[in-house]
């Protein structure tokens, strides 16, 4: 099956959370096959050179709403920002306001986790 996706899409910006407009076109080409086996999960070896399997027909129809919804999906921006988008001035912390470091306190003696190990190769 071969489709093409066109897509007019809002999302909220990652900043500002205001809506940023997009427009989606993409092309896909999927493999359907009736005696196509559900993968084993658990034994599943990735080889990202090699063609993928075909998809299993369920129950002799093919879902396009969901072959369309996860293209769709795909080829969403992860990370819409507007492109003026900054943030604001009052998010960002005075320099009074920071919190000062607390001095480190100096060990009474070293610590050695792994000290008793040396016994165990002898």
């Amino acid at each position: 099956m071969t489709g093409e996706l066109q897509a007019e899409v809002e999302q909220a910006c990652v900043v500002t959370l205001e809506p940023v407009a997009a427009s989606i076109s993409e092309s896909f080409r999927m493999r359907f096959a009736e005696d196509a086996a559900e993968p084993d999960l658990a034994e599943i070896d990735l080889d990202f050179e090699a063609a993928d399997p075909p998809d299993p027909i369920v129950g002799g129809t093919i879902d396009l709403g969901q072959v369309v919804v996860e293209h769709l999906a795909l080829a969403l921006d992860p990370y819409p920002r507007k492109p003026d988008a900054a943030l604001s001035k009052e998010f960002e912390p005075k320099p009074d306001e920071l919190p000062e470091a607390a001095p480190k306190a100096k060990p009474d003696k070293t610590h050695r986790p792994f000290s008793g190990l040396d016994k165990l190769l002898k």
